[in-house]
């Protein structure tokens, strides 16, 4: 069951991942890069694929993990 407890930590945790792609990444790359990262990360924090959010078109994006 999805409580709002849960979803706020949830959150949390994902905020601190996005953080972490972009302390590896650096700026200045476009939306999709970064789109493409998180859900890398969020694939290796086995975080549920429900949550990578909408499709984008795909582009070959080399993460320091995969």
């Amino acid at each position: 069951m999805l409580t709002k407890k849960y979803l706020g930590s949830l959150a949390h945790e994902i905020t601190g991942y996005a953080i972490e792609v972009h302390k590896i990444k650096g700026r200045g790359l476009l939306e999709s890069v970064y789109h493409q990262c998180l859900k890398e990360e969020l694939l290796h924090r086995k975080i549920p694929r429900w949550l990578s959010g909408a499709r984008q078109d795909k582009k070959q994006v080399y993460y320091h993990k995969m």
